[in-house]
């Protein structure tokens, strides 16, 4: 017997069923029994490879109305224009939840632009992959802070999951210049630190983090206003189909 709470499944024992989550998450790569390991601390991670701030894909074949949240400056049509000037893109973000007996393992989870050719970019998914401590040492991070849960022990990784469940974190809408990974970072810390998983003030450091490119070497490349996206209760329909983010 499987129980679903806003899209997350678990099983009659209250494991995680991943056969029944739904479509905005993804647990490629992730090692079932992790799920209820306990986490020593949480890591936000700014990506090397990756960054924000992707081409607009016009909306296809859509199950939703096109109303928007954007806190983009420049409307859409100024996109193409700006992404071919000289202007920095944010980094792309994710946390990871390193576990308190994996010898250096972790989860790492962040959040996606849409991978459905169906779907347009700004549609977004959880991705969720178990981390060996050697996959760790080879991610292109370039600048990570370690911040660690109030009690030891007594945070799980499905516990974390389950909370981004409750607040609607895996329903979220990238901006029109595909920005949003920072926000969305900030707003789970948010509920971490409310959840008193994550000490008072960690959500104003990790603010402070985001705001910032970084460059190879934790260099500080400026400051960048974080863009919001926007939480939402759409529910992604269609074809499950994988993309290159996996």
């Amino acid at each position: 017997m499987t129980a679903t709470l806003m899209g997350f499944a678990t099983t009659a024992t209250g494991r995680i069923d991943l056969t029944n989550m739904d479509k905005h998450w993804n647990f490629s790569g992730f090692e079932e029994a992790d799920a209820t390991e306990p986490i020593v601390a949480v890591y936000i991670c700014a990506d090397g490879d990756l960054v924000d701030g992707q081409k607009v894909v016009p909306r296809r074949n859509s199950d939703h109305d096109a109303i928007f949240d954007s806190d983009d400056d420049a409307p859409p049509s100024d996109t193409k224009k700006s992404r071919e000037s000289s202007e920095i893109l944010p980094n792309h973000w994710a946390l990871f939840l390193e576990l308190r007996n994996g010898g250096g393992r972790a989860v790492r989870v962040e959040i996606a632009p849409g991978w459905q050719p169906t779907r347009p970019v700004r549609e977004a998914t959880v991705l969720v992959r178990s981390l060996t401590a050697e996959d760790r040492k080879l991610q292109s991070i370039v600048r990570s802070r370690r911040f660690s849960v109030v009690s030891d022990g007594d945070t799980t990784v499905q516990q974390v999951l389950e909370s981004m469940c409750h607040k609607l974190r895996h329903r979220y809408l990238f901006t029109e210049s595909g920005e949003g990974s920072r926000y969305w970072v900030y707003a789970v810390v948010q509920d971490l630190e409310t959840a008193e998983i994550l000490c008072e003030g960690e959500a104003d450091a990790v603010e402070d983090e985001l705001s910032i490119r970084w460059e190879s070497g934790g260099v500080n490349n400026g400051q960048r206003r974080i863009r919001r996206g926007m939480f939402t209760e759409w529910i992604i329909r269609g074809e499950e189909r994988k993309g290159i983010w996996f």
